[in-house]
Formats: C-alpha cells, sequence, structure tokens
C-alpha cells in the first residue's frame, strides 16, 4: 500500500511537471531601447528630466496570433505617481518580429541622484510577459 502512495505521489508530480513545462507564451520580448541604447539591465541609462523618452520594444510571436495586445512600459520607484506609457492594442502574428516605439514623459521633478527601473510588460487576455 505505501509503494502505491509512493507511486500515486511520483505519477502526480510528473503530471503536475508536465502541466508547467506546457505552458508557453504567444509572445516574447527581444530587446528594449532607450534613447537608441541597449537596455540590457546592467550599465545604467541617462535621460535628462522634463523630456520625451522614446522607448523601442523589439518581439516576437511564439505561438498562435495573440490579439488585443498591448506594450506598457512604466517607471519603478517615482513617488509621486506613475511615469507611463502605453500601446494601442495590436495583434502579434506567429513567427514575425516586429517592433513599437512608446515615448515615456520623464518628469522634471524626478530625483537627479536616484536610478529608477524602467519596467517592460507586454501583455493579452491570456498571456503577460515582463522585461
Amino acid at each position: 500500500m505505501k509503494a502505491l502512495k509512493i507511486l500515486l505521489i511520483f505519477v502526480l508530480m510528473v503530471f503536475s511537471l508536465n502541466s508547467v513545462i506546457a505552458v508557453h507564451e504567444d509572445f516574447r520580448i527581444d530587446s528594449v531601447e532607450v534613447n537608441g541604447i541597449a537596455a540590457n539591465g546592467v550599465n545604467p541609462i541617462y535621460v535628462e528630466r522634463g523630456t520625451v523618452v522614446p522607448v523601442e520594444v523589439e518581439f516576437t510571436g511564439t505561438g498562435k496570433v495573440a490579439y488585443d495586445t498591448r506594450l506598457r512600459v512604466y517607471l519603478g520607484g517615482y513617488e509621486f505617481g506613475d511615469v507611463e506609457a502605453k500601446s494601442n492594442i495590436f495583434q502579434v502574428l506567429p513567427n514575425v518580429k516586429d517592433s513599437k516605439t512608446l515615448r515615456l514623459n520623464i518628469p522634471y521633478d524626478l530625483e537627479a541622484s536616484d536610478e529608477y527601473t524602467l519596467n517592460v510588460e507586454m501583455y493579452d487576455d491570456d498571456n503577460s510577459v515582463k522585461r
């Protein structure tokens, strides 16, 4: 009986693992550029306060057609509100590489000595990927 319980637990673990492995997204974010500079998460990118900064996001469709997809870029850590830009709704086609450029308004009152994190999110009603 104990061997049957162990076997049952093992089978449940394998099914759980398969369901985790089977989860996939219909798109992926390939790269992000801020003012033409690759945002690699290692080196800081400096921008001027009070400017509009272009953020280009390259992505690839990896599954079925993703309808009603949006991109959102936002700064983390700004204390006086939200610094974000969102795209209009678009479609992501399978195996097609594409890009969108969003314009992020940088407030005048950002603390110049602080570092802020740029978050990039691509999502539809079924999937969400962040970078």
